[in-house]
């Protein structure tokens, strides 16, 4: 059961990449904290498992379309007494469609650890996603993407990521 859980949480993790903060129009350089409350349905038999905690974030922008990120998160399981961990380190290139259109291609390595009732598990991850960026106007955008997550003790996974991003003003 560890097994099928560390995959769905760890793509929950990559969020924090999917949904970068920015000022009006796109920005690659940023940091944030969230607050995650989530549910992963796996259908019968398993359980359903349902946890939060906190993540935090940012990228940099190195300049002609590069930038580097990073995040951390961790989170509790309700109703039991795991914990997990997880962190990622990676980079990327972003290019203009459009004034107002993104193209984003980013990687990214990490791990994963769920601890608890005594046992560990803690598989190693490498990333691979693309994504647009669409500003609709100055002050909300929208983007989504796709991407496969290899891990190592559990094989790959596909993620599908969607969000929208409203600027209250141009630091916010």
């Amino acid at each position: 059961m560890k097994k099928q859980i560390l995959p769905a949480l760890a793509l929950l993790a990559t969020a924090a990449f999917a949904m970068p903060g920015h000022a009006a129009g796109f920005n690659y350089t940023y940091a944030q904290a969230t607050y995650d409350d989530f549910s992963i349905d796996f259908g019968n038999p398993t359980p359903d498992f349902d946890g939060d905690g906190f993540t935090g974030a940012g990228s940099y922008d190195l300049g002609k379309g590069f930038f580097v990120n990073g995040s951390f998160s961790f989170w509790d399981l309700d109703k039991t007494s795991a914990d997990i961990d997880n962190w990622q380190v990676g980079g990327g290139w972003h290019m203009s469609l459009k004034p107002n259109l993104d193209l984003v291609f980013s990687g990214a390595l990490g791990k994963t650890k769920l601890s608890g009732g005594g046992t560990s598990v803690d598989p190693d991850f490498l990333a691979a996603r693309a994504a647009v960026r669409y500003r609709i106007n100055k002050k909300f955008e929208i983007g989504g993407g796709i991407g496969i997550v290899d891990f190592d003790e559990t094989g790959n996974e596909t993620e599908i990521h969607f969000n929208g991003l409203w600027n209250f003003t141009n630091r916010i």
